[in-house]
């Protein structure tokens, strides 16, 4: 999968791999964050189960698809369901039938593009005159990923049943995936005639299922503003979206969402990762808990105590999101992005959430994070290099990692890094390949060392020198 972006901010052009593990470096100020907003922007318009009814038309609307043969392919698929349709009218003024993934999307056997105009990424980031025109996030997916969806990632084996109700004006579409439901009623105006405004619509509900089913799973947002919002998203108002970027709005109804099926969920959604992230990391559990007419989130601790989660530490606050989304949420063929995983955790902290993250790769979930932490990228590559061991080597020195488990050792291939790097603050930000998967299977972290070998050098040649001359 890969990820193409142009003229967003100060990055002139740019292709990324986004490949099971995307490690995003630079320094700041390079858009780094822009640029995975628009990967989950991408995924935000691409899956129903972040998408409700717009206006006469089911999600968010279209995106783009390309080329045309993947256009064509994916048009005479829904014309063959719409037969259906037409042949049942003739017998019943209540119809209902489902179609299956593969029945909209097998004969597609190219790449498939979707993009992001400009005005669509001025929605997602809320900006207005800062962005140029030009501005342009295409998302291409190969054929080698959504062809083996279903085998490789049951999350993502999606269906719907259609009710076409002639004599209720009415179309109803149930969507499910395991786990997850949901439903859409489209009603045509008063004046429209019936049956083409009936069939018009289902079509189009056909469309954009096999748009869903042909770009990446759900896609969940860890911004870099959720350590406040975990304490404060009740005190947000409608007014606040509008000067809030749709990642971390979305964010904020995640955690209202966590809620509503916080008792609905029996089992955790990945108990082993939250296990580790619970006893290895947190040194407790983000807990649901009565307070007034309504609940809060709580930090139960170990000792027993529940502290309400503006009370405690920050680095509680930092991995609340997470653990969320562990609890309730995470499966296969999901996209996570994580803004800045190390906030506020100790080093040591860090080195065990590297290799939770591992472990969610391994797991099946896609993560796309931004980091300025050598010990993540330092770990990474600790990981990375442990996979080219041999079995046995990689029974043996397992233990010494803070999950124990060779489980969170990387396949190189599986890896992607970028640095995101100007000269002067005016001039365009340049986005270069930092993995080589050739000889080392390393992520270059010269990025993090030139700072390293300034302050060791400036300590011994400049303050040592002058401590003892």
């Amino acid at each position: 999968m890969k990820l193409i972006v142009d003229k967003l901010g100060r990055v002139e052009h740019a292709e990324l791999d986004i490949r099971p593990l995307t490690v995003l470096v630079g320094e700041n100020n390079t858009n780094k964050t822009w640029v995975a907003y628009c990967l989950h922007g991408l995924a935000r318009y691409l899956t129903w189960r972040q998408s409700s009814p717009l206006g006469d038309r089911f999600g968010h609307g279209f995106l783009q698809l390309e080329p045309a043969a993947a256009r064509v392919s994916i048009d005479a698929a829904v014309g063959n369901a719409l037969e259906r349709v037409l042949r049942l009218r003739a017998l019943s003024d209540a119809i209902q039938f489902s179609v299956a993934r593969r029945e909209l999307v097998e004969g597609v056997q190219c790449a498939v593009r979707f993009t992001l105009s400009a005005d669509r990424i001025r929605e997602l980031l809320r900006l207005t005159d800062e962005l140029s025109d030009e501005s342009a996030a295409t998302l291409e997916v190969g054929p080698e990923a959504f062809q083996r969806r279903d085998l490789d990632t049951g999350a993502l084996g999606m269906s719907a049943d259609l009710d076409v109700m002639y004599f209720r004006r009415s179309v109803m579409t149930h969507l499910s995936a395991p786990g997850a439901r949901a439903t859409f009623t489209w009603q045509p105006k008063p004046d429209a005639e019936v049956g083409p405004a009936l069939e018009a619509y289902a079509g189009d509900v056909l469309r954009a299922l096999a748009h869903r089913f042909l770009a990446p799973g759900i896609a969940f947002a860890l911004p870099s503003e959720r350590k406040a919002f975990v304490s404060t998203y009740k005190l947000l108002r409608p007014e606040f979206e509008e000067t809030l970027s749709l990642p971390v709005v979305d964010f904020a109804n995640f955690l209202t969402l966590t809620e509503n099926v916080w008792h609905v969920r029996k089992e955790p959604a990945m108990p082993d990762a939250l296990a580790h992230l619970e006893h290895g990391i947190l040194g407790g559990s983000i807990e649901l808990a009565p307070a007034g007419a309504g609940f809060r989130l709580v930090f139960a601790t170990r000792a027993g105590a529940a502290l309400p989660l503006h009370s405690s530490a920050s680095m509680v606050r930092a991995l609340a999101g997470l653990d969320l989304y562990l609890r309730c949420w995470a499966a296969p063929g999901d996209t996570l992005l994580i803004d800045e995983p190390e906030m506020n955790a100790h080093p040591e902290a860090q080195v065990h959430l590297t290799e939770l993250i591992a472990y969610l790769v391994n797991r099946g979930v896609r993560v796309v994070l931004t980091t300025h932490s050598p010990y993540i990228v330092d770990h990474l590559n600790n990981l990375i290099r442990a996979k080219d061991l041999s079995s046995a080597d990689q029974a043996a020195i397992a233990p010494h990692f803070k999950l124990g488990t060779a489980e969170c050792f990387l396949r190189a291939e599986d890896v992607s890094a970028y640095l995101f790097q100007a000269d002067r603050d005016r001039v365009p930000v340049t986005v270069t390949p930092i993995f080589e998967r050739e000889g080392r299977h390393i992520i270059d972290w010269e990025t993090f060392g030139r700072t390293t070998e300034y302050v060791t050098n400036l300590y011994s040649a400049e303050i040592l020198a002058r401590l003892y001359r």
